[in-house]
């Protein structure tokens, strides 16, 4: 009970406000941006892991990057 809206209902009334009637590519962009945060967030592992982590929340943010590697092959497939 956050009232989020879906993935859906953000994109239909972004559409709305712009006047479109879709987003060609939106599966590619998605994709894109999971992978981009997965690439973001593996080299805040190798940080971690070497030890030359700044960040107080660089270890969870390691920890979260094979569940984002995950969604961003799931949004690539998507993309086929």
């Amino acid at each position: 009970a956050l009232n989020i809206p879906s993935e859906a209902e953000y994109v239909a009334a972004y559409c709305r406000r712009m006047g479109r009637d879709s987003i060609p590519g939106w599966d590619f962009y998605v994709a894109f941006q999971f992978f981009r945060l997965a690439a973001i967030f593996h080299g805040i592992k190798g940080r971690v892991i070497r030890g030359t982590a700044a960040n107080t929340q660089a270890q969870e943010r390691a920890q979260a990057f094979p569940r984002l590697a995950r969604l961003a092959a799931d949004a690539m497939e998507r993309c086929r």
